[in-house]
């Protein structure tokens, strides 16, 4: 797993990143782990700009196609899908992100994280971002009055699964506590 730190690195961090990753990939084209951190360095590029409103949509395709190629590569690992299950999640928040595009972004990192489950079925980021996934579809389809039930049911299973997991990561109990409160 990625150490959590590296989503604070900087614009001209992540472009190093995706400079040594690329480095990498001539090198040696068939070892996944380059086509997953140049992704990951190019989805922090997205994230860049989608903090300060921009549109990310160039380096999270990127970012998407990279990963695709991980996954292909290494069908059996189990990070290089909660990459993209967290891609898929970050791009469905951006700016001018329509709401058909983001519910399919939603479904799509719940399957990510489906398959993820499969592979390492007590990874907590397994968890963790599949309830991320289905809070965030919830709540989207309750700010169009629709019936957030189904995916916000799976969050609280979720982050109660994280919590037996992990019960240090008191920001999933803050999570599923506020989710509790918020559609309780």
């Amino acid at each position: 797993m990625l150490p959590m730190y590296m989503e604070a690195i900087s614009r001209s961090d992540a472009d190093l990143m995706v400079e040594a990753a690329t480095r990498g990939i001539r090198a040696h084209p068939g070892n996944a782990l380059h086509w997953r951190y140049r992704g990951v360095a190019r989805q922090m590029l997205g994230n860049g700009l989608k903090a300060k409103g921009e549109d990310p949509s160039g380096p999270y395709g990127e970012a998407l196609s990279d990963l695709d190629t991980a996954i292909r590569l290494l069908p059996g690992a189990a990070d290089a899908r909660l990459d993209r299950a967290q891609l898929r999640v970050n791009w469905a928040g951006a700016r001018g992100t329509s709401r058909e595009a983001a519910v399919a972004r939603f479904t799509q990192a719940v399957a990510d994280c489906d398959a993820a489950e499969k592979i390492d079925p007590t990874h907590a980021r397994v968890w963790w971002l599949r309830g991320m996934a289905r809070w965030n579809w919830g709540s989207l389809q309750s700010s169009f009055s629709q019936d957030p039930s189904e995916p916000l049911c799976g969050a609280f299973e979720d982050f109660g699964k994280v919590e037996e997991l992990a019960p240090s990561r008191l920001d999933v109990v803050l999570q599923r506590s506020g989710a509790y409160h918020q559609f309780a």
